[in-house]
């Protein structure tokens, strides 16, 4: 009998991507009350003028290496670890950095377009988000969880994420 990773639901994926926007959210924090800590002060035009930029692109970038970097080297962020889901290759491999980026700028445009980009995970068989099929990545669900499978019986590693044949079990 043949088994096969599920494919992640939208409900999943939107868990995780709260958690990591929580997570990411905590690490700015500091910079973030530095900034309207300035803004409110006497020199609040400084800050408004000279530190908004420069702000915003670190917010950014804190945000997009550790989605790229986690991607490209766990299979997934924080919160993709805490739902048990991963970001794999059409074939099943670890997405490279550039792959990652690829992934990271297509969510980032999506997001900037109120979220429209995941709207494909409800049309498409894979669920892929918009993200997902620009940078040719799913997100499948890798550990047995009750609410997975018929039978809840699924591998815990990505060895056999297209299909297994069950051996004697």
């Amino acid at each position: 009998m043949e088994k096969e990773y599920p494919y992640a639901s939208l409900t999943r994926r939107f868990a995780a991507y709260v958690i990591d926007h929580l997570l990411t959210a905590l690490l700015m924090t500091p910079l973030v009350l530095w900034y309207l800590k300035g803004l409110f002060s006497e020199a609040s035009g400084i800050y408004l003028l000279a530190y908004s930029g420069p702000v915003l692109f670190l917010l950014i970038l804190i945000r997009s290496l550790y989605l790229t970097v986690l991607w490209s080297t766990r299979f997934g962020t924080i919160g993709c670890h805490l739902l048990s889901i991963s970001v794999f290759t059409l074939q099943g491999n670890k997405l490279s950095y550039a792959r990652a980026l690829l992934r990271y700028l297509i969510l980032f445009c999506s997001t900037c377009l109120l979220g429209l980009g995941w709207i494909s995970i409800l049309f498409t068989e894979k669920r892929q988000a918009l993200c997902d099929l620009g940078a040719k990545t799913v997100v499948m669900v890798t550990a047995a969880r009750m609410d997975d499978t018929a039978d809840n019986v699924l591998p815990d590693t990505r060895d056999t994420l297209h299909n297994s044949s069950d051996q004697g079990h």
